[in-house]
């Protein structure tokens, strides 16, 4: 019996490919989007993607002062999320813009903007997902949150915004 192990491979090279096309419109995407809000807020900000964990059930900050004073790992469970910052790169201030669960395949991608789901299965729904985002007005109560907090890490520094 013989097995076609060039027409598996060829198969698992266009997987590849298109995996990397997917995660190059996805991250095309949010430089686009980092790069739209920079200028809107007439700020230098960038993105930085953090792993969301689950919540302890018991009380967060006991857990965290135990686990200092017993030195003991703590064991989070990841969500699958991560969260995304928007963030100054000279005085390091940061807030969530909305969180982003990526497949291994590239898509589908799920965007969390508040209590809204967004499952984008391809480049253009994606982009939907991320206007709608940036259309709400809880993210625009935010940029104007985020000022105030550059405005008051910029007086603690001595800078004038």
């Amino acid at each position: 019996m013989s097995f076609d192990f060039e027409k598996l491979l060829k198969a698992g090279e266009e997987a590849a490919n298109l995996i990397i096309n997917n995660n190059n419109e996805i991250n095309t995407a949010l430089m686009e989007l980092e790069d739209s809000i920079s200028k809107f807020l007439k700020l230098n900000i960038h993105f930085e993607e953090e792993k969301e964990y689950e919540k302890e059930k018991d009380d967060m900050r006991f857990g965290l002062l135990r686990a200092a004073l017993e030195n003991i790992p703590i064991d989070k469970k990841k969500t699958g999320f991560n969260y995304v910052y928007i963030k100054t790169k000279e005085l390091g201030v940061r807030k969530i813009l909305f969180l982003i669960k990526r497949s291994s395949n590239g898509y589908p991608v799920t965007v969390v903007d508040g209590k809204n789901h967004y499952n984008a299965d391809s480049k253009t729904e994606f982009y939907e997902a991320l206007g709608n985002v940036i259309s709400n007005p809880q993210t625009h109560i935010m940029f104007k949150s985020f000022k105030s907090m550059l405005k008051l890490a910029s007086l603690r520094e001595g800078r004038t915004q």
